[in-house]
């Protein structure tokens, strides 16, 4: 049962506050999740999402391929999944809330990660107008703000320190600044990578949702 159509993944925490719990494994796929270790047997279990739990198959949006990112979230106990314009939540003990958060309809989740006291939802416009980051709580029945970007797509983000860090299609560095996305600059300089145009279309190539992440000595 180990899945061959991986989206994204997470450890979820001890599923008990007592020592006799055990972590599992969340993978998303295109339209269902599975999980490892689920009851303490270190087997996979397929389809958990679909036929364990009976929710409805994760959505493909307006293609196949839709991203489902998945991230634990310490401080509300919970992992987050980003499912189209939706953030569904699974608690410590398993229970799903289903469309825990609902975006606008033109938004399509990419990429979830998460500072001490948020989550930023890293989201792409499907019509063309900016993309933006969704910053939660995790736990209100709306989002705190809504962040506008310079660019339709954002590619990857992650939290140094406390500050939210992302890259966007057009290779530009934002950090979050306490109101908003702005130009990493540095020495006078604004801080970007060279991002390839193919017949007029602007390429990620090499950067994915996960392509960045802070070292073990922080940087």
């Amino acid at each position: 049962n180990t899945p061959t159509d991986a989206r994204d993944m997470a450890v979820h925490e001890n599923d008990s506050d007592s020592a006799s719990g055990h972590n599992q494994l969340f993978v998303t796929r295109d339209t269902d999740i599975n999980v490892l270790n689920d009851t303490g047997n270190e087997v996979w279990v397929a389809n958990w999402w679909g036929t364990t739990k009976g929710m409805t198959a994760l959505s493909q949006g307006l293609k196949t391929g839709v991203p489902h990112p998945i991230t634990h979230f310490p401080l509300v106990r919970k992992a987050l999944i980003g499912d189209g314009n939706k953030v569904h939540t699974i608690d410590k003990s398993e229970t799903i809330s289903y469309a825990a958060l609902t975006l606008p309809s033109y938004l399509e989740v990419q990429h979830i990660f998460n500072s001490n006291r948020r989550a930023w939802i890293l989201c792409k416009h499907l019509f063309d107008g900016l993309g933006v980051v969704v910053e939660w709580d995790g736990s209100s029945t709306t989002y705190n703000q809504i962040h506008a970007l310079t660019s339709p797509y954002p590619l990857a983000g992650v939290a140094y320190g406390e500050t939210p860090i992302i890259i966007t299609i057009k290779g530009e560095i934002l950090e979050f600044n306490g109101n908003g996305f702005v130009p990493m600059m540095r020495n006078g300089q604004k801080i970007a990578f060279p991002i390839e145009n193919r017949n007029g279309t602007l390429q990620p190539d090499g950067i994915r949702p996960r392509g960045m992440a802070i070292g073990d000595d922080g940087n």
